[in-house]
Order: structure tokens, then C-alpha cells, then sequence
């Protein structure tokens, strides 16, 4: 089971809502999502932006999404394939999302980093910058 935690309590996604996800196996961050459309890639929101990935954003976009979910999880393979720690990827996630916003200014972009909790759920927590370009949790 999976969790998302925002600003206003657990966030419950519609055909709104799409999702950039990882691929890895171990993680089933997409339990709970309904409709929401998902787009799975290795290391997932931390990816450097690609056509690929900008078209299947605008295909979402003509196609009623308004909100994409950026996601990153705690020991991502991919990302400590690439020497990336769980803050590195944290701040990877965070300008993807910057640069998103910046090629899709007409589209909202949340960025969530997932955690197991000790219960074996994931915890997917909003992050956001604060006034002082820091990183925090929502």
C-alpha cells in the first residue's frame, strides 16, 4: 500500500492527475491512484528531460491532465547506479520540476519523495523550496 501526503492531508489522484514513477519492481507507488495516468522511467523524476518524456507530458496535457506528480524514492537503484544519494536525488527531483514548469507553464508539477515506513508502507511526503531556496517537507 501507498500513501501521498500533502499540504491539506493524503491526496486522492483522478484522470487529472499523471504521475512520473520509477520502474523499479520493489516499489508499487501506484496502488491507490485510480485513473491517474502513469508514466514509469528508470530513476523516474530524476531523469534529465528528454523528448520522449516531453511528448508523453503534452499527450497527457491535450488529453485533460492538469497536475503532474514528480516521484523519487528512498535506495532508488538507478540513482546509486549513477553515484546519487537519497538528498541528491531529492534536489534532481526538485529541478525537474523547475524545468518542467518552465516548458509547461500551464501545468501544475508536485514533487513527493517515498520513504517505507516501518509497517512496510510507503510514504510518499510533498516537497516544496521555501523563500530561501531550501528544500523541505510539506
Amino acid at each position: 500500500m501507498c500513501l501521498f501526503c500533502g499540504n491539506l492531508g493524503p491526496l486522492r489522484p483522478g484522470k487529472t492527475v499523471g504521475m512520473i514513477a520509477c520502474i523499479d519492481g520493489r516499489k508499487n507507488n501506484t496502488t491507490g491512484l485510480g485513473d491517474a495516468f502513469v508514466i514509469r522511467q528508470a530513476g523516474a523524476s530524476a531523469r534529465p528531460l528528454t523528448e520522449d518524456l516531453c511528448d508523453q507530458i503534452s499527450f497527457l496535457a491535450e488529453n485533460g491532465v492538469v497536475e503532474i506528480w514528480l516521484t523519487a524514492h528512498q535506495d532508488c537503484r538507478w540513482a546509486e547506479s549513477k553515484g546519487l544519494s537519497d538528498p541528491d536525488l531529492l534536489d534532481s527531483l526538485v529541478e525537474r520540476r523547475k524545468a518542467l514548469r518552465e516548458k509547461f507553464p500551464n501545468l501544475a508539477f508536485r514533487c513527493f519523495f517515498g520513504e517505507l515506513n516501518e509497517g512496510g508502507q510507503w510514504i510518499y511526503q510533498e516537497h516544496f523550496r521555501d523563500s530561501e531556496g531550501a528544500e523541505r517537507a510539506a
